[in-house]
């Protein structure tokens, strides 16, 4: 059972599910457990254990005063360091610009200062989008650098670094800094190279798997503080369940799997069969996600851990993700958008670091990005945990295939939840961190000795 309201699933026995049904109706308590002593004849003793099971899961409360997400004081920045790329993926959705195609190290000073200026900052992070980021590696160098000493003398907290590259351009040189300042890395890669070779090409045409899964392998053999990721798009030409495999075999932080995405996705979009082949994978995929989590080991695949983690929080969410209010992506002239893919389309504009924000852009967006002033998310169910989805796809148009697989993929997520919270909750800790685990299995212990 999914409680909507109450931001929480579990499993229930067939008295538990008369209950339910009884409430369904508008019955009251004791009309519900009158019907279910004088038409389903069990006994007091039968009804009393279910009931309190349904109380103590808060479905019986008539005010469950479940909070909506409050975003912490975390802000993240992603600049844009360029709209150009040295591949030519045939299911890019960045668009050119007249404007400079190259941040200058001005403007990326600036962007790090209208960071700095936020009087509630915490923590904040740092991520570098494209085009292809490493095509601009000195701007790149020299901000990470400039933001490390402003942070210390203002007393912030270490920095977060993150990078999302084609991995092409990974030298030994520039993997060498990447450790040295703890960045994170997602690389893009599609999955085994028929897959990979078909879609991210050079502008020869030549694929490029060979050298990506090499430049990947020596991140990952060189040894640090930083985590690696692969995300990878699928399209009519694979299928997710092969990229799954082939990805997992690597040792991965995250593996963000998604089907293709924005402009031209007709040549590439998955047919009807596909589509109830990547629900069936996904499916497959969500089994091992449970089995992993059983044994108290974080499962690669990312797709699902938001909405467990919600679940396990019971919290309800207004916004797909902080874009626009804790979240900005900055383009290479200096303009200032919800997020880097909004910078990278050209979408979205909330001002710029010369003028800073437009307030009534910024309210704008974030009445758009709320799933309230979504009308075709009114009456759906799924809505506390969805939030809509991403709304840069939404104000392009409603994709109904992409709503259909999202509805699915949540349903997993609460299967998933409900099963380990059933078998052992504890074991959810291991999708925060290994250590927060390990803690708490030892506060156990210790608790029990």
């Amino acid at each position: 059972m999914y409680d909507r309201e109450g931001a929480t699933a579990f499993f229930v026995n067939d008295v538990e599910s008369k209950f339910l049904d009884c409430f369904q109706e508008g019955k009251s308590t004791e009309e519900s457990i009158a019907t279910l002593r004088n038409v389903y004849n069990y006994t007091i003793d039968e009804i009393t254990e279910p009931l309190d099971h349904l109380k103590s899961e808060g479905v019986l409360t008539a005010d469950p005063s479940i909070p909506y997400q409050k975003f912490s004081q975390t802000y993240t920045l992603t600049l844009n360091l360029t709209q150009e790329c040295n591949l030519r993926c045939k299911y890019c959705y960045v668009e050119k610009s007249d404007l400079s195609s190259f941040m200058s190290e001005k403007v990326a000073k600036k962007a790090v200062d209208f960071l700095l200026k936020v009087k509630d900052l915490e923590a904040f992070g740092i991520s570098f989008y494209g085009g292809e980021p490493l095509l601009n590696f000195p701007v790149m160098k020299s901000t990470i650098e400039y933001a490390c000493k402003e942070a210390e003398k203002r007393g912030l907290p270490e920095i977060k670094y993150h990078i999302t590259t084609n991995g092409t351009l990974l030298t030994d040189d520039v993997i060498t800094f990447l450790t040295d300042y703890h960045v994170n890395v997602m690389v893009s890669i599609d999955g085994p190279a028929p897959i990979h070779d078909g879609m991210r090409v050079t502008p020869a045409g030549e694929g490029t798997h060979s050298l990506v899964v090499d430049r990947l392998q020596t991140l990952m053999d060189t040894a640090g503080c930083h985590k690696i990721s692969v995300s990878g798009v699928v399209t009519n030409r694979g299928r997710l369940k092969t990229a799954y495999e082939y990805l997992s075999e690597l040792t991965l932080k995250d593996i963000k799997l998604s089907y293709v995405r924005y402009l031209n996705e007709s040549e590439y979009a998955l047919t009807d069969v596909q589509k109830k082949q990547y629900k069936e994978d996904m499916r497959d995929i969500a089994l091992e996600c449970l089995e992993l989590l059983l044994k108290g080991v974080r499962p690669p695949y990312y797709n699902f851990e938001n909405k467990i983690l919600q679940l396990w929080k019971h919290t309800k969410r207004t916004y797909f993700c902080p874009a626009g209010m804790r979240r900005f992506g900055i383009s290479p002239e200096g303009g200032i958008y919800p997020c880097g893919p909004a910078a990278a389309m050209g979408e979205w504009k909330l001002g710029t670091l010369e003028d800073g924000l437009d307030k009534s852009a910024v309210d704008r967006w974030t009445a758009v990005a709320s799933f309230e002033n979504k009308t075709s998310c009114k009456k759906c169910w799924a809505q506390h945990l969805c939030a809509g989805g991403c709304p840069l796809r939404l104000v392009r148009s409603f994709d109904e295939q992409r709503c259909e697989i999202n509805l699915h993929a949540t349903r997993l997520a609460i299967a998933i939840y409900a099963a380990v919270k059933e078998k052992n909750e504890m074991m959810l800790a291991a999708l925060v961190d290994e250590e927060f685990l390990s803690s708490i299995k030892r506060l156990l212990q210790e608790i029990v000795s």
